[in-house]
């Protein structure tokens, strides 16, 4: 198994069969907490851009609102 960190290979060899399928849970896990860090951040843009539509959409509203209590009616 090679392992490449910027332009650094270092080899790694297995002893023993429980050894390379501890390195293969190992491996698993890191891909498995890559993948959620990245919908994470995703979700976390995702949430953002909501909360921007969620605040227009209020601005609108209030503004709306404004409108019609300057024409002196009621709600």
């Amino acid at each position: 198994m090679c392992y490449n960190e910027e332009d650094y290979h270092q080899y790694v060899y297995m002893k023993t069969y429980c050894d390379m399928l501890r390195l293969k849970r190992m491996y698993r896990k890191q891909n498995k907490y890559m993948r959620d860090a990245v919908c994470t951040n995703e979700r976390a843009k995702l949430i953002k851009e909501w909360q921007k539509d969620i605040n227009n959409f209020h601005d609108d509203y209030l503004e709306q609102i404004g409108v019609y209590l300057k024409e002196g009616k009621k709600l």
